[in-house]
């Protein structure tokens, strides 16, 4: 499940255990008809529930199973006391597997709530646009084809080829800049890092300026905030001084 907001929370939990009203609930399914991440996160709350009540019913049926067995054997008449307090068991296992099924939704989404710096990163990460490719024949076709992979969102593809190149020129900034963004870009901040620390280490790179940008992205991505400030204050890009005054109002 993907991290959701605390109103839906309540929403869903509200829909439900049908305690909404005909207005909420038409409300309610509108949102799940036009918002398709919303509709799949009900589905998965639901489905969460089914099974935990599929397991209540389960156990009620082993328990009047095993009733049956004691009547056969013992042949005795059924005590009144004895069946309500059954049945008021059986309530008491399906209550509390639904009480447990809400108890650890709710953990689960305090757990998966993103922190801080990630709702940062989420509002300032965008993938650099990359680099003009030739029409024409080249003799870097191999950088520029996976260039078009970078473009297209195909990270991985074009980490493969460029990493085949950065074999031959481990230094070479342009492969460890596009490297590091193409990472970043994949939801792999920890090996980011290193690619946009060996671009740096170039004082002539052109990419410079905006690799300290994304490695100041890449240690919030995994919550070093101090890490990541003291990239943002050696990069002069006007939106590593606003996530810096994000981070100084913390």
């Amino acid at each position: 499940m993907t991290p959701i907001s605390e109103q839906d929370f309540q929403d869903i939990e509200l829909y439900l255990s049908k305690q909404m009203s005909p207005e909420e609930q038409l409300a309610f399914k509108n949102k799940m008809e036009v918002d398709e991440h919303f509709r799949e996160t009900v589905n998965q709350f639901s489905k969460l529930i089914d099974g935990i009540e599929t397991a209540a019913l389960k156990a009620k049926m082993e328990e009047f199973h095993d009733e049956l067995q004691k009547k056969s054997v013992a042949k005795h008449f059924r005590k009144p006391q004895k069946t309500s307090r059954k049945r008021f068991s059986n309530l008491s296992i399906a209550a509390s597997f639904i009480t447990i099924a809400l108890i650890l939704f709710s953990g689960w989404w305090l757990i998966n709530q993103p922190s801080e710096n990630e709702k940062l990163f989420a509002v300032f990460f965008t993938p650099d646009p990359g680099l003009i490719t030739p029409m024409s024949a080249t003799d870097n076709y191999v950088f520029y084809d996976a260039m078009v992979d970078y473009k297209q969102k195909n990270y991985k593809t074009a980490i493969d080829k460029w990493e085949t190149l950065l074999q031959n020129s481990p230094s070479n900034d342009t492969l460890n800049y596009f490297l590091g963004v193409s990472r970043l870009a994949d939801n792999e901040a920890k090996k980011a890092i290193p690619y946009l620390k060996k671009t740096i280490t170039d004082s002539e790179s052109v990419f410079k300026n905006d690799a300290y940008f994304y490695l100041g992205l890449a240690y919030l991505k995994i919550d070093k905030t101090v890490d990541a400030i003291n990239a943002f204050e050696k990069c002069s890009l006007e939106e590593c001084n606003q996530i810096l005054q994000e981070l100084n109002n913390k």
